[in-house]
This record gives structure tokens, C-alpha cells and sequence, in this order.
């Protein structure tokens, strides 16, 4: 069953084609999901610092869990300044038989804050990157590189990499990728343990 937006679409790019999702994404088209990691700079406590006395607990209340001085994890992988919004996924169907039903395509737009970072993760299928601003550090394999505006990328997935920004400005980047049609979130996960 497909989904049927309730805005209205440009008359120049239907959003329900899936090669020009770039310019349906720069046309505004509604999004299908918004998913955020973004967290505040969290200040990690001194060492000399007394920490304050629990109060008590009312009779079967829950114990509150005091805050974490570590980013947040989004599908166990460290994330800050960071926000995703998926424009469109569908699943996969046509004469690619081996395929239909089981993968579906992806097309998002992240927003990296300055100072924004994905920790060191993995993707639950391969996809295309596109620098629609910016300069996105990426590091792969122990090898460093700056995407800049206009810049394409692949990602096969199945390698460890992080990706940041350094610069003063936001960086906006276009993802493209293929996943397993049950998979929900974002994609990023954590590098498998070996066996």
C-alpha cells in the first residue's frame, strides 16, 4: 500500500518518483518520518566534586537513574547535533524479482549542527550520499577525507566509519539507500562483534 501525502505536490516533481527524490527533497515534499539526535553539550562532572545526596524514594516509587555524561546512543551508536528526516521509502517491486517485497529504497536528508557527530557505525544496507551543503568529515578504515558541497559518496555499509562536522556552518546531506523492508529508524547501527 503506498502512501499518499495530503499536501499538495509540485506540479514540475511528484514526489512518487523515485530518481529525482534530490529535487522533490529541495522542493519541500513532506516528509514520512522525523527521526532527531540532537543533545545538548553535556558537562562531564569534576572528580573533586561531592555528589548531592540521593533524597529518598516514596514507598513504591521507581528510582530515578541519574544522568549519563555520554552522548546519546541512537541504535547503540553515539550521536550528537544531529537530525534525519526521511522524505520517502517504498518497497522495492518491479522486475528486480529477487528483490521485491524483501528491500525497500530509503531517501533522507540529515542535518549536521556544527560540531555534530555520528560515532564509529555501520548501516543495515549500502546507499548514496550527496554534500547538499557543507563539508562533512568522513573517516573510514582509519582514512580521513572532507566531502564538500556537490561532493557523491557511497557507503557499502558493512564497514566501520564516523562522519562530523567541523566547520562553523550546518552540513546537509542527501542519503539514498536500500534496506531490508521491516527495517524502521534510522539505519546507522553498531559494527558487528566478531565471532
Amino acid at each position: 500500500m503506498t502512501q499518499r501525502s495530503p499536501h499538495p505536490r509540485s506540479p514540475l516533481v511528484p514526489c512518487a518518483i523515485a530518481a529525482p527524490v534530490l529535487l522533490a527533497a529541495l522542493l519541500g515534499c513532506p516528509p514520512v518520518a522525523r527521526l532527531e539526535a540532537q543533545a545538548a553539550p553535556v558537562a562531564k562532572p569534576s572528580p573533586n566534586a561531592a555528589a548531592p545526596a540521593p533524597a529518598p524514594a516514596a514507598p513504591g516509587a521507581a528510582i530515578a537513574t541519574p544522568p549519563d555524561s555520554t552522548p546519546p546512543l541512537i541504535n547503540g551508536v553515539e550521536v550528537s547535533g544531529v537530525s534525519s528526516d526521511v522524505a520517502i521509502e517504498h518497497p522495492v517491486s518491479g522486475h528486480l524479482v529477487s528483490l521485491n517485497g524483501r528491500y525497500k529504497l530509503r531517501a533522507s536528508m540529515a542535518i549536521f549542527e556544527p560540531g555534530g557527530y555520528i560515532g564509529g557505525h555501520h548501516h543495515a544496507g549500502p546507499g548514496m550520499r550527496y554534500v547538499l551543503a557543507g563539508d562533512l568529515a568522513y573517516t573510514e578504515l582509519g582514512h580521513s577525507h572532507v566531502y564538500h558541497r556537490g561532493d557523491w559518496f557511497y557507503e557499502s555499509g558493512d564497514t566501520l566509519h564516523a562522519v562530523a562536522n567541523h566547520s562553523a556552518g550546518r552540513d546537509t546531506i542527501l542519503s539514498f539507500e536500500i534496506l531490508p523492508v521491516d527495517w524502521y529508524g534510522p539505519s546507522t547501527m553498531p559494527a558487528p562483534t566478531p565471532r
